[in-house]
């Protein structure tokens, strides 16, 4: 098992171009318990972890709670995709990134595991139908060179562009996949759009 990938939101992807990172939680302000995580999350399933479905109150299936009975329900990602600026995944082989470690049989769950809100996540997770098996952790940010950028589309995933790390600087491999600055800029309205806090965007002279 060596290719994994870390799922996000349209909305995210200004951060992480930016930035040239995945970061953990404590930067992103999203921690699954502040007392023991501080990760960048990663797994090695092939759809969109249902724990970190996005709740969008006109698609009703998208609330956690509903995909905590044997009988869960259907979301259509693509009309998901159209409320939260697209599906996406940066794509890798683990092998190449030395920081990330599997979940399962580390200290950091253990640790969470003697908590009760460890406990319960564990549960949610596992009656929600994710692998925590093909999970795994890094306790700093995780450059994206050596990544491929993948957008979920009605043909499926589709790479949108490749990056590399030449001379310290992240830079797009293959700059003819996709527009970046569009994706960027996209990414930016969206999140205006949501009514997210949004960083200063830069403006070329």
């Amino acid at each position: 098992m060596s290719t994994i990938f870390h799922y996000t939101k349209g909305y995210n992807l200004f951060d992480i171009l930016m930035s040239q990172e995945i970061k953990t939680e404590a930067v992103t302000g999203v921690r699954l318990h502040p007392s023991v995580t501080n990760f960048a999350w990663f797994t090695a399933e092939v759809r969109f972890p249902r724990t970190a479905l996005p709740h969008v109150p006109k698609m009703p299936e998208t609330n956690l709670q509903l995909h905590l009975g044997t009988e869960k329900p259907h979301v259509d990602m693509l009309k998901l995709a159209g409320y939260v600026g697209g599906i996406w995944r940066f794509k890798f082989n683990r092998s190449e990134f030395k920081s990330i470690k599997t979940w399962i049989g580390s200290y950091h769950r253990q640790k969470l595991l003697k908590s009760p809100i460890g406990k319960i996540n564990e549960i949610v997770a596992k009656k929600a139908g994710d692998k925590q098996e093909l999970w795994f952790i890094s306790s700093k940010a995780v450059s994206i060179a050596g990544m491929t950028l993948q957008q979920l589309t009605p043909q499926g995933w589709v790479d949108r562009a490749d990056f590399k790390n030449q001379g310290g600087i992240v830079v797009v491999a293959d700059a003819g996949k996709a527009d970046i600055s569009k994706i960027m800029t996209d990414s930016y309205l969206q999140r205006i759009k949501m009514g997210m806090p949004v960083l200063e965007f830069p403006i070329a002279a």
